[in-house]
């Protein structure tokens, strides 16, 4: 599998899917209008790398903001996560936020209790 690389825009996360390495990650604002169109070619991508995933698979979350549309993608791609895990992988799933933003903070505290999956909540303060 090749690496998926979408670069962030004001509207849509940096999106990095490296399966050598195991190492994804989400990084910026999740706003766009066409939420599915975005989020359907990674969701594929996850579907594709699910059948022969590294043995070790850390993901990092690093969002200042999403809209309702997003999350649902989101879980979708969570949900994709927590399918690896429950299938015998090493999967680490990192929420970053920034100090003192309570609405990410909330959120990644709602994905933690309704996943199957350890959810790591980390404050970034810089």
């Amino acid at each position: 599998m090749q690496t998926l690389h979408i670069d962030g825009t004001k509207v849509s996360p940096e999106v990095e899917l490296n399966p050598k390495e195991g190492i994804f990650y989400f990084r910026g604002t999740s706003m766009s209008e066409d939420a599915v169109g975005f989020y359907m070619p990674i969701i594929d991508w996850l579907k594709a790398y699910a059948e022969n995933p590294n043995p070790k698979t850390h993901v990092t979350f690093h969002l200042n903001y999403f809209n309702t549309a997003s999350s649902k993608l989101l879980w979708d791609i969570m949900i994709l996560l927590q399918e690896i895990y429950k299938g015998g992988h090493d999967v680490k799933i990192d929420w970053v936020f920034q100090d003192e933003d309570e609405d990410m903070e909330e959120a990644g505290e709602i994905y933690a209790e309704r996943m199957d999956i350890p959810v790591n909540l980390i404050i970034n303060e810089d």
